[in-house]
Formats: C-alpha cells, structure tokens, sequence
C-alpha cells in the first residue's frame, strides 16, 4: 500500500510540474494552445493541443499551419512516453508519423518533461532534419519521398522559433530542481554503464585507448580517445592512421543533450560530417537511448569513410561532400577495413 501511494505522490507531482511546464509554452507565444479533456487541473491526464506550424501533409507538397493532436498520459506514466494522436486530417505526411496519425517519439526517457517532449513533437512537425529519423520509419511512402527532396530546399518547411532546453529550465525552475535528484541518479548510471563499455572495447580493440579528462571512475564526463584508424585528412587524397579525439558529455545527457566531439590532431578529418573546426556532426538517427558504445563506434566509421554512415544531407563540410561525391566510386572507401 505504501508502494502506491508513493508512486501516485511521484505521478501526481510530475502531473502537476507537466501542466505548469505547458501552460508556460503557451504564455511565450501563439504557437500552442490547449484544453484538458482529463483529470483535475494540475493533475492532468489528457490534453487536446492545438499547434500553430507550417507543416507537409501530401506528397505534392501541400501544408497546413493548424494542427490540433491528443495527448494521453496513462496511468504507468512517466515510466512509459504519453500517447500522441493527431486529430486533424490529412495527417502529417513524414516519416516518423504513423498513416494513423499516431507519432513515432522514437525514444523516452523518464527525465523528459512533457514541455521538451512538446518541442521535439513541434520540431517533427516543421521537418527539422534533426528530427527526422530514418533509421525507425513509420511511414515508408513518406520516408522514400523525404529521402528523394531532402536537399531540396524543402526543410525545415517552418522555421519558428521554439523553446529551447534552455528556455524550458528558465521559465519553469521548479521542474527543474523536482527533477534533479532523478536526472543526477539517471546520469549517473548512463556514466557508469559508459565507462564499463567503453573499457570493454578497449580491451578487445588495441586500436582504440583513452584518458579520463574530467570526471572520477566510474563517472566520467570527458574522454580523450586515441584510435589507430586509416583515415583520409586531404583532398589529394591525404591519409593519417593517428586521431586524438575529446568526447564531452554535457550536463544534459543523456536526457536532452548529445555528446560533443571534436578532432584534437591536424589536420581535421576530411570528411562529409565534420566541420572545418574538427567538430563531429554525425549525429543524423541517433537516439538519445544510445551509450556511448554506440557513438564511438558511429565515429570509428566515419573515420573509416565508411559509405553506410557518410551522411550528405547534413552539410557540415560541403568542400569534403564535393570532393566525396567525385570520388565514391572510385574504389577509396572505406578507407581503412
């Protein structure tokens, strides 16, 4: 009984914080709008939100500005992500929603509030390219037709500003400090877990080897990593086996934010995704449930110049993307197997 009754105080809590967190979005502009449909205010379990965002619904392409979506908020909620539901017909024509109308959020964690959960659903709406995921698609036609018009000029098809991370922690500080003892445990365990990964891929790959930069074993938060890798640094082309690379992980990760990367040995990798300043921007399909495993070994590929994670949609280095493109086809990658 006592077990209950403490799930339904966290519940309740989190409710509360929620129906604050989305009244203060709707305070900051005439992007969002909403009813309950469920529950006692601020406990609220059932929102129908009305969205204002220049969005594709049709192939040809055709927009619509005005949205209206249901969101539930079921009873194992927040362990387990609210139910999206678009109520306007024809539904979103993208990749990530459902010919049902149903949004595929692609990934949860318990941390996220429904106000950044709101923002990531209005980013899917405006066809952000950092909120496309083909890597999980919903909805196939729409995925082949994204995939085709992805350099056209097409997306983002609306480009409102809307609430950062940042912004959210401002305007609803309470949120935030009810929220920090779980994000500190939850970080916590993301770090360790990292750390014994990390470890394991050493001992298994003399190639790779890393130093602690910043943090204590087993919660690190900045890795230099050494990988031995034949990898491309010119257009002649130019090639070093040697990287020393810094991996950051922010305060935010793993809940809202992502690794930052950065090349440490010039010259910096002369490649698709990353930038003239040695930045990685190879986070196109990465999901924030990913460890930091995964992110190394995305990063080991594109070291390699390894075609399958070479993504020329993101236009990190358009000189190295030219030069890729005159190149692919002539037997260089991957340059390191």
């Amino acid at each position: 009984m006592n077990n209950v009754k403490i799930k339904d105080s966290i519940r309740n809590t989190r409710l509360a914080h929620d129906y604050e967190e989305i009244c203060n979005i709707s305070k900051a502009g005439d992007i969002l709008s909403f009813c309950v449909l469920k529950g006692e205010i601020p406990y609220v379990e059932a929102y129908e939100v009305t969205i204002q965002i220049n969005s594709i619904i049709s192939v040809k392409p055709e927009y619509r500005h005005e949205h209206t979506v249901l969101i539930e908020l079921h009873s194992d909620y927040p362990i387990n992500a609210p139910k999206v539901m678009c109520l306007t017909k024809p539904f979103p024509f993208h990749p990530n929603w459902y010919a049902s109308g149903l949004w595929d959020y692609g990934w949860f964690v318990r941390e996220e509030g429904l106000g950044s959960f709101l923002v990531r659903l209005m980013r899917s709406l405006q066809f952000d390219p950092l909120f496309v995921d083909l890597t999980s698609v919903s909805n196939r036609e729409a995925a082949v037709w994204y995939e085709k018009n992805k350099n056209n000029g097409l997306f983002p098809c609306d480009k409102q500003t809307l609430p950062t991370s940042q912004l959210l922690k401002k305007i609803t500080t309470n949120i935030v400090e009810e929220r920090s003892v779980f994000n500190s445990t939850i970080r916590n365990i993301r770090l360790q877990n990292d750390y014994t990964n990390i470890c394991n891929m050493v001992d298994s790959d003399n190639r790779i080897s890393f130093k602690i930069i910043e943090g204590c074993v087993p919660r690190v938060e900045t890795y230099e990593f050494r990988f031995i890798i034949k990898s491309i640094v010119g257009s002649e082309p130019t090639y070093r086996t040697e990287h020393r690379i810094r991996i950051a992980l922010p305060s935010g990760y793993p809940a809202y934010e992502t690794p930052s990367v950065i090349c440490l040995t010039k010259p910096y990798p002369f490649h698709p995704n990353w930038c003239n300043d040695g930045t990685w921007c190879g986070i196109h399909g990465i999901r924030h449930q990913m460890g930091l495993g995964d992110y190394l070994i995305r990063i080991i590929h594109t070291l390699r110049f390894d075609p399958y994670y070479t993504d020329l949609g993101d236009g990190a280095n358009p000189i190295a993307k030219e030069w890729w493109l005159l190149h692919k086809d002539k037997g260089i990658f991957p340059c390191d197997v």
